[in-house]
C-alpha cells in the first residue's frame, strides 16, 4: 500500500480514443466495462493498457495501469495521474456509491482513484482487492470508508478512474444511489419445466409455455421469477433494462426482447415476454437467455437448460450454455370424420397411464417422473401400445369409440396434469 504522495513528471497529453458510451443509468444503476472508455489519457509516463493475462474477466479484456515499476500518484491526481474517461448519463442525482471490480497481485499495485467531472475527492484510494490473486468487488477507501461521488445534476457527467498504483487493474465499474447494494448475482430463476404454482393459478402450466409442443407458428413465452422480499438473497428487479435474448442456434446474432411485469405472489415477482411465431422452421434449435437488471445486486445473467437454471455476473457464461428448444414439425396423419351425432356412440374413456402397459420400455422415458406402480401420484406405464393392444377387449364390452386422455409430458412426472 503506498504511504507517501509523489508529485510526479505529467507528460504531455495523449488521448487515445475508444468509441464508448455514454452508459445510461436505471434504476439509480449504472454498469460498465473499464475497456469502453472514451478517453484514455497517458500521464507521467504511465497508461491504462488493455491486456487480458488473468482470465476471470466479462468483457474483452481489462485495463492495467503500465508500466509496473513502483510509481504511484496520490496528491494533483487529475492532472498528474494515467486517467479513463466515461460519459454517464444520470437520471438521479446526489450520493453514488463507487465500486470496482479489480485484480490486485500484492499491495504494492492494488488502489486507484475514481472521480467525476474532473474532481478526486470522495472516491480516491479505492482499495481492498484481496484476497490477493483474485477478482474482487470493492467500494472501500483505505480509510475505510465507502467510495463515493456527489452527482450535482442529470445529464452527461465525466466519470474518470486515475491510476493510484502502477500495476493495478480494473475490469468494471459500478455506480449506485443504493448505500445496500450487494456485488452479487440476483436471486432469479427459470426452470422451464416447473409447474410455478402462481402461474399455474393464472393458466400457465410451466414457465416456458408451451413447454415442447412448439411449431414454427407457435409463440413462446418465458416467465422469470425473482425473489424480492423475505429472507435470503431478496433483490429488487429492475423492470427496465430486464431482457430476453434469443437466436437460432447457427446463427451469429442475438435478437432481443423487453419483459414486462406478469403478476406478484408471496415473495416473488414475475416477469415474461413471447418470441414470436413464424420465425423459425422445423427443425430448429432455439436458444434463449436471461438478463435482468437490480438496484441492489448486479445484473444477472440465467441460463441453463429444461432441468434447472443458472445465474452469473459475466454474459459470456450465459452465451456458453443458453436454454433451447426444438421447432416441432407437423405430423402427418389421416384424419377420420367426425361422426354425425357423438350421442349415437358408446365411448370408452380412457386414463391412458393407468389403462394397460404395452411398452415397459417408455416407463421411465419421462426424466423428471417417476416409474411407480404403487403410488398413486406416480408413472404408472399405461401407453397407446397398451390400449391398441387391448381394443378388442374395449370392443367386446360393447363400446364403439374411445376418449384418450392426453399423454403429453406432464409436470412433475405426474399421470394426470396436463401441460
Amino acid at each position: 500500500m503506498l504511504a507517501t504522495g509523489l508529485v510526479l513528471f505529467l507528460a504531455p497529453f495523449n488521448p487515445f480514443t475508444f468509441a464508448a458510451g455514454p452508459f445510461t443509468q436505471s434504476g439509480g444503476v449504472v454498469v460498465f466495462e473499464a475497456e469502453d472508455y472514451s478517453n484514455n489519457v497517458t500521464r507521467s509516463l504511465h497508461t491504462w493498457t488493455l491486456t487480458n493475462e488473468f482470465a476471470g474477466f466479462s468483457g474483452t479484456g481489462y485495463m492495467q495501469a503500465l508500466p509496473d515499476n513502483g510509481t504511484g500518484v496520490t496528491v494533483n491526481v487529475a492532472t498528474t495521474s494515467p486517467e479513463l474517461q466515461y460519459p454517464v448519463n444520470f437520471n438521479v442525482t446526489g450520493q453514488h456509491f463507487v465500486w470496482i471490480r479489480g485484480y490486485a497481485t500484492d499491495a504494492n499495485g492494488d488502489s486507484l482513484h475514481v472521480g467525476i467531472d474532473g474532481s478526486a475527492t470522495t472516491a480516491t484510494n479505492i482499495t481492498s482487492f484481496n484476497p490477493f490473486g483474485n477478482w474482487i468487488w470493492t467500494n472501500r477507501t483505505a480509510a475505510g470508508n465507502a467510495a463515493t461521488i456527489t452527482v450535482g445534476s442529470t445529464g452527461i457527467h465525466t466519470i474518470s478512474v486515475w491510476m493510484r498504483e502502477d500495476g493495478m487493474r480494473v475490469e468494471k465499474v459500478l455506480l449506485t444511489t443504493n448505500a445496500t447494494f450487494s456485488p452479487t448475482t440476483g436471486n432469479v430463476f427459470h426452470f422451464a419445466i416447473n409447474g410455478e404454482s402462481a402461474l399455474v393459478s393464472n393458466g400457465v402450466p410451466t414457465m416456458r409455455n408451451p413447454l415442447s409442443a412448439i411449431f414454427s407458428n407457435t409463440p413462446v413465452t418465458l416467465y422469470t421469477g425473482n425473489q424480492f422480499q423475505g429472507g435470503g438473497n431478496a433483490g429488487n428487479q429492475l423492470g427496465t433494462g430486464s431482457t430476453i435474448f434469443y437466436k437460432k442456434s447457427t446463427a451469429a446474432t442475438w435478437s432481443s426482447l423487453p419483459m414486462a411485469f406478469y403478476l406478484q405472489s408471496g415473495n416473488n415477482k414475475y416477469y415474461s415476454n413471447s418470441i414470436p411465431g413464424n420465425l423459425f422452421s422445423a427443425g430448429d434449435t432455439v436458444q434463449y437467455y436471461f438478463k435482468i437488471p437490480y438496484s441492489d445486486h448486479l445484473p444477472t445473467f440465467v441460463y441453463g437448460d429444461d432441468a434447472g437454471w443458472n445465474t452469473s455476473e459475466f454474459k459470456s457464461v450465459a452465451l456458453a450454455s443458453p436454454f433451447s428448444y426444438v421447432v416441432r414439425a407437423y405430423p402427418n396423419a389421416s384424419i377420420t370424420p367426425s361422426p354425425a351425432d357423438w350421442r349415437d356412440l358408446n365411448i370408452y374413456q380412457i386414463l391412458t397411464d393407468r389403462f394397460y402397459d404395452g411398452d415397459p420400455a417408455n416407463n421411465t422415458a419421462n426424466p423428471f417422473g417417476t416409474y411407480s406402480p404403487s403410488n398413486g401420484s406416480a408413472i404408472h406405464g399405461g401407453d397407446f401400445k397398451g390400449i391398441q393392444q387391448k381394443l378388442d377387449y374395449i370392443k367386446g364390452l360393447g363400446a364403439n369409440a374411445i376418449w384418450i386422455s392426453p399423454v403429453l409430458l406432464n409436470p412433475y412426472g405426474e399421470y394426470h396434469g396436463y401441460l
